[in-house]
């Protein structure tokens, strides 16, 4: 039985993995260990409408089709994506993250700071997953 699997893919978590460790540094030592269920963890009414919104949580949290924010932990993916849920006008609130966002150092020269293309690529991860 695999009890937790080590990867920098957010995708992992709405695949079925239960604990996914990213962020390694093998150096120090140090890491963030993701739990599906502390993800998930909200009383039931609550429950059911973050997990309808999966490929969204896993496009914030990063995955092969799209990089991680910078500074997007696992809360306050969370906590974006309760808000992108509760919100009325959802192009706004995406208009809003490219803006004000960042992507993290990466060597693909698509993403530069600030996000540019963060909306489209966001909308076509999620149509994917």
């Amino acid at each position: 039985m695999i009890s937790s699997i080590i990867s920098e893919d957010g995708d992992c978590l709405i695949l079925g993995a239960q604990i996914v460790i990213t962020l390694v540094e093998w150096k120090s030592g140090s890491c963030c260990i993701i739990r599906r269920d502390e993800i998930l963890q909200k009383e039931s009414a609550r429950r059911g409408k973050i997990d309808d919104y999966l490929p969204e949580l896993s496009s914030l949290l990063g995955n092969d089709y799209i990089s991680r924010l910078y500074g997007y932990s696992a809360k306050k993916a969370r906590d974006v994506l309760e808000k992108y849920i509760e919100c009325s006008d959802r192009a706004e609130f995406l208009r809003n993250i490219e803006n004000n966002s960042k992507w993290p150092k990466s060597v693909d020269k698509r993403f530069k700071n600030p996000v540019q293309g963060f909306i489209a690529h966001f909308k076509k991860v999620t149509s994917l997953l």
